[in-house]
């Protein structure tokens, strides 16, 4: 025990006679353990990063010090390039964030606040969420700060109401007339045989049904496709050459099709996903026959910085005023509401698209035709 008072005492004393040195070995001992642990950080980013870069908000995690050690894509896409490596104080001086950090020190617990950021010159309210991670020691390591943009929930809340209504809509009126031809001939059997339309019509109300059914599965895969497809290099001439073979074989012996295809590059290859492209490809050539195009023209045009394949159909064409809502959402064109569709065909083109960080243009005029520019970022 004496020897353990002696140690102790030896420790105060040196301390009161020299302080200046005792508080720097502290403070580079502590120092050294922040590094230790940011240096652990760094060296398990690789690991996680692949999953907080998959989570679709803006997320970053900071040390003690308030220093951004790693920003997802999503965050990285908002906030200006040198947001990660830098403290976060130089962003957001709110003294509430700064407060509500500090609870969470003290409780070990999440807590989250509403805090106005501006972004390009426009104030965004954000639900900023901040949780602790903490070690085994139930030490703060690290905290997580999460942003949700409460104007985007609220977009999308009404965007998934106004799809959930359309949806409805569009199932109802073939469902209805299927409903009202099956009690028809439930009450009596033998109108199917005086009436030669009613299995007509019931075979193209189900036919509706089913397209629109497919229709909505494959915009929900795509959707949630999102965030899981991981792209591979695929070759542009091998897998357009398969999937128009596989559009040919499909459509009905009936129709006259005639489709062009110029993308021979045997060297061009492109990063994408082999069923999101075929998709992309049945529903422009779906749409190009269906709106009256006798033949279908498939080419690429190459930038320093992209791979365009162009579409040309010399089908009935859009009036200009309504190109750029061909790719709402159930959308249809004025007077084409008689042909079958689902209006879901250019929305599913456009959110793959979207998932390839692309870009689809269109240009058409009346009776002479449509172009539909599928624009990817070269590799």
């Amino acid at each position: 025990m004496k020897e353990e008072n002696i140690h102790i005492n030896n420790t105060v004393i040196s301390f009161f006679l020299n302080p200046t040195n005792e508080y720097l070995r502290y403070k580079v001992a502590f120092e050294k353990k922040i590094q230790l642990y940011d240096k652990k950080l760094l060296e398990e980013k690789s690991k996680y990063s692949q999953l907080l870069n998959s989570i679709p908000l803006p997320l970053a995690l900071i040390n003690e010090q308030r220093f951004i050690l790693f920003a997802n894509n999503f965050a990285k896409d908002i906030f200006p390039s040198n947001f990660e490596g830098s403290y976060l104080h130089q962003y957001f001086r709110d003294p509430i964030l700064k407060n509500t950090i500090e609870k969470v020190k003290n409780d070990l617990d999440d807590y989250s606040l509403n805090l106005q950021i501006d972004l390009n010159n426009k104030n965004v309210l954000f639900n900023v969420k901040i949780q602790p991670v903490i070690s085994e020691e139930k030490e703060i390591l690290y905290y997580l700060i999460i942003f949700i943009d409460q104007e985007s929930i609220s977009k999308s809340i009404q965007e998934r109401n106004d799809f959930l209504a359309n949806a409805s809509h569009e199932l109802k009126t073939p469902l209805t007339n299927i409903i009202g031809i099956s009690e028809i001939i439930s009450s009596d059997p033998k109108a199917i045989i005086e009436n030669k339309n009613f299995s007509k019509n019931l075979l193209v109300n189900v036919k509706r049904m089913q397209n629109l059914i497919y229709s909505l599965l494959d915009l929900s895969k795509v959707e949630i496709n999102k965030n899981i497809i991981q792209y591979k290099l695929l070759s542009l001439e091998k897998i357009s050459n398969s999937t128009i073979d596989e559009f040919k074989n499909i459509q009905s012996k009936e129709q006259n099709i005639k489709i062009f295809n110029n993308l021979n590059n045997k060297s061009l290859k492109l990063k994408t996903d082999e069923k999101e492209f075929k998709l992309l490809f049945f529903n422009i050539l779906d749409n190009a026959f269906k709106y009256s195009s006798s033949s279908v023209k498939i080419y690429l045009e190459e930038t320093t910085k992209n791979i365009e394949i162009i579409f040309q159909d010399n089908g009935i064409g859009i009036p200009r005023n309504e190109i750029n809502r061909v790719t709402e959402r159930f959308y249809r064109v004025k007077g084409n509401e008689k042909i079958e569709g689902s209006g879901l065909g250019l929305s599913i083109v456009s959110e793959i698209m979207n998932n390839h960080e692309g870009e689809i243009k269109i240009e058409s005029e009346e009776k002479i035709g449509t172009k539909v520019f599928l624009i990817f970022k070269r590799v």
